[in-house]
């Protein structure tokens, strides 16, 4: 079962470029959606539960979850059918969905989502100011 239902592209695409850019094709659909889910996963997992993330369902789903995720599966989608014409939004979407995730692994931004609780992947943040250098 896909972590993204049909009704979840409305707000996204009109249903009739979905339907041209996948050839009518579910299976382009499901391998764009399974390498967005594959790709958050990979930013997400190092602290939070992405089995819990990815199984829910229907509104149980985060939202901002759910909208970055559709939009790297436009964005794969488009790739897949394309590359050359590629429209500039399906870019900029997929970029700022790149950003978001890069921020929440650095941990700038804290989402709403369930935290790893065994500990299996906590980690510690170590470092120190520059060095000074005296100009005397």
């Amino acid at each position: 079962m896909s972590f993204l239902a049909s009704t979840d592209y409305d707000a996204g695409i009109y249903s009739e470029i979905l339907t041209a850019i996948t050839r009518g094709n579910p299976a382009v659909q499901a391998d764009a959606e399974s390498a967005a889910v594959s790709e958050m996963k990979s930013y997400l997992n190092s602290r939070y539960d992405t089995a819990a993330i990815f199984a829910a369902t229907g509104a149980n789903r985060s939202d901002i979850i759910v909208m970055f995720c559709r939009d790297m599966a436009i964005y794969h989608m488009h790739i897949m059918s394309n590359p050359r014409q590629l429209p500039q939004i399906r870019q900029t979407r997929y970029e700022a969905a790149i950003d978001w995730l890069k921020q929440v692994s650095r941990q700038k931004i804290n989402p709403d989502l369930p935290v790893l609780s065994d500990g299996s992947k906590d980690y510690i943040l170590s470092g120190g100011n520059t060095k000074r250098e005296s100009h005397f």
